[in-house]
């Protein structure tokens, strides 16, 4: 998690985290943590509260939404803000799509049947729709939402996999094999997200890969880069 990463680094004092569930507070031990979704307002009335000065926004590459009333919260706001990008995975071998939607015609038109995503909980009722007769494992957060998530949407248990990554090659390529997959899903979440190593392992098991691409963002790319940022701004990380 990159937070946790960036707490190791500077004063807890003097930051705020947010997370959206309880699940994240595992990963703060110390810290000052808010708990739960905020809309924009809900952002603006934060920041006003906490009289924060400046927002570094670490979420999910995939979490377009958070990303964009950040950055509008942070503009009604009149406070500092950037966005922290994750390092880039490798070039990957494999098909890659540009969204979801155009993952959910790829998979739609496919004539394979035993597919394994690791694309997270958010499209897992887009995913099931598609279905039909086919085997689609789900590898999920072992989290109490992430899971109900699964079971309301009608997974079954045998294809339900719960574990916390990011996952060696060696893991991967065991799941994979298990499980019988001939296609893995993933999205380019970033080298901390895991993606190389199951990719590596997908194409050693002769499996077809279809990526999610990121989109493109402007921020800094590293916790140095962010550090001169706050400098910049503020006068230390």
């Amino acid at each position: 998690m990159d937070a946790t990463a960036l707490a190791r680094q500077v004063d807890l004092s003097q930051y705020i985290f947010t997370v959206a569930t309880e699940d994240g507070l595992e990963f703060l031990p110390g810290a000052r943590v808010q708990v739960g979704r905020m809309s924009g307002q809900e952002m603006v009335d934060f920041i006003h509260q906490w009289s924060i000065s400046h927002i570094i926004d670490m979420s999910h590459p995939f979490a377009k939404i958070v990303t964009q009333e950040a950055q509008r919260a942070a503009e009604v706001a009149g406070v500092a803000y950037v966005r922290y990008l994750r390092p880039p995975s490798a070039p990957q071998k494999g098909t890659v799509v540009e969204s979801f939607q155009e993952a959910l015609r790829w998979i739609e038109a496919s004539e394979e049947k035993t597919f394994f995503f690791t694309t997270g909980v958010n499209g897992i009722f887009d995913l099931e729709a598609i279905k039909k007769d086919r085997r689609f494992i789900h590898r999920i957060l072992p989290s109490v939402s992430s899971i109900e998530r699964a079971h309301t949407a009608g997974v079954a248990l045998r294809d339900l996999i719960c574990m916390l990554g990011p996952f060696s090659y060696e893991m991967n390529r065991l799941q994979l094999l298990e499980s019988g997959a001939q296609v893995l899903v993933t999205k380019d979440s970033g080298k901390g997200g895991g993606v190389d190593e199951k990719v590596r392992a997908a194409e050693d098991l002769g499996l077809t890969t279809l990526i999610i691409a990121r989109e493109e963002e402007e921020g800094v790319g590293s916790f140095q880069e962010l550090a001169q940022w706050l400098e910049e701004h503020h006068g230390a990380l």
